[in-house]
């Protein structure tokens, strides 16, 4: 077997390096009986100290194995069973438990459905409220440990997971009393090394590039929030922001040559990624144009505000609708707009020049919203701009095009505009919507 198929395995141990030996030796013998290749590592979580909360050093130590390429983890001892449980939920490479091979056991033993079987003290809370059909388990702490066995099977579950300390012993001990039992290292190795590890998929994360500016980034949060359909906090989507208000500024780049924010932006989408999110986005419009480099390299995708925004929009007037664009002169500039809803189908204007600085004043003027300003002379400004559009070019829609605007005014189905009434679309608030929809839609096919 070449290196690029050798299995790359961790054992993980509590207290006690010896208990690893058992699945050391699984592992030797499987290798030969298989002929395949493996590659693994015993990790006492105890090497510093007795830690004084496990399932912290046990999230540690896997998350750290699966950043340095190890493909499954199995915990060897009884006291981190529960706990690797409850951190299998915060990661993706698979972490084997006698429970968690209760599903493999049938399939890898040939010998029907299993049970499990400990002897001596070992967590099984878990694992007794398993709900496979006619699953088993018991504990044994003396007596005769093949009597105990026995009384614990029916003819519907012949196969025992032997746990604990002594399972290879004690599975051997059964073995002969003509009981199929199986022991948990055995079982263990024999799952790694005879099907390809898969990373359990976690609960699908968005990530957010956040900092332009920072209260778009909260509206876009806020907006996210209010558009998901929980009833519990845990029902909520998961969400990342990395907040960079240094980025600069987006609008002086593309009209006045200022620093090019390709680069900020791109290395928060960076780490964004490395966090494990499943798609990244912007609380920006303007940041759109600079996407197009930053997108080719990164292995998650973009979900795009304005294809949103011009979704819902055709859903909502059909093909041809006249739509008026309110944004910065950066993102007018950019054609960003223009291009998606010319793919849509749609008619796209824009203010004209003394109508333009109307609106760049209601955002970067001193009582414009990147000021702190929701009310008064911004208000004024971007109505003025709005009436416009729809007086000089029978717009049916206007776009909300800049994450400062819908902090001024707030989208509508029957926006008053002189003696008529028009969509008043918030491509923000159209982002948070799709991204709920990506996200429910991916827990769903993830079992979440």
């Amino acid at each position: 077997m070449t290196d690029e198929n050798t299995r790359r395995l961790a054992v993980i141990v509590l207290n006690h390096p010896d208990e690893a030996q058992p699945f050391t030796a699984a592992l030797n013998a499987l290798s030969e009986k298989h002929g395949l290749s493996a590659k693994h590592r015993v990790v006492n979580l105890s090497d510093e100290g007795v830690p004084e909360v496990p399932e912290l050093a046990l999230f540690d130590a896997a998350r750290h194995l699966a950043m340095h390429g190890v493909e499954m983890a199995i915990v060897a001892s009884p006291e981190l069973f529960e706990a690797a449980l409850r951190v299998q939920q915060e990661i993706s490479m698979p972490l084997v438990t006698p429970e968690s091979l209760l599903d493999d056991a049938e399939r890898l033993s040939g010998l029907g459905r299993p049970a499990l079987f400990s002897f001596g003290e070992l967590p099984l809370a878990h694992a007794r409220s398993h709900t496979r059909t006619g699953f088993v388990s018991g504990e044994v702490t003396g007596g005769d440990i093949v009597e105990a066995a026995s009384k614990l099977l029916d003819d519907n579950t012949p196969t025992v997971c032997v746990a604990g300390v002594g399972s290879v012993e004690i599975a051997t001990l059964l073995q002969r009393a003509g009981l199929p039992a199986l022991a948990y290292p055995v079982l263990a190795m024999e799952l790694a090394l005879t099907q390809k590890p898969v990373a359990r998929p976690l609960p699908f994360k968005i990530g957010v590039i956040g900092g332009l500016g920072p209260a778009a980034t909260v509206d876009l949060y806020d907006k996210i929030t209010k558009a998901t359909p929980a009833k519990t906090d845990q029902t909520h989507i998961r969400v990342a922001i990395e907040q960079n208000p240094q980025i600069p500024d987006r609008t002086t780049a593309l009209l006045k040559g200022g620093e090019d924010p390709t680069l900020a932006m791109y290395a928060c989408a960076k780490r964004l990624e490395t966090d494990g999110c499943d798609a990244v986005v912007v609380a920006c419009n303007t940041a759109h144009a600079f996407l197009p480099a930053i997108a080719k390299r990164l292995a998650i995708p973009f979900i795009d505000m304005q294809v949103a925004t011009m979704e819902e929009i055709k859903a909502k007037l059909g093909t041809g609708a006249k739509i008026g664009l309110l944004a910065t002169s950066g993102t007018v500039a950019s054609k960003l707009y223009h291009r998606r809803a010319e793919e849509a189908g749609l008619e796209l204007y824009t203010p004209d020049e003394a109508h333009q600085a109307l609106v760049m004043n209601a955002i970067y003027g001193p009582e414009g919203a990147k000021a702190g300003f929701t009310t008064g002379t911004c208000w004024d400004e971007l109505k003025a701009a709005a009436d416009f559009l729809v007086r000089g070019y029978g717009c049916q829609a206007l776009i909300l095009g800049c994450t400062e605007l819908p902090l001024i005014m707030s989208e509508s189905d029957a926006f008053p505009c002189g003696d008529t009434t028009v969509v008043m679309v918030d491509p923000t608030s159209a982002l948070a919507r799709k991204i709920v929809r990506v996200a429910m839609d991916e827990n769903k096919a993830r079992g979440h």
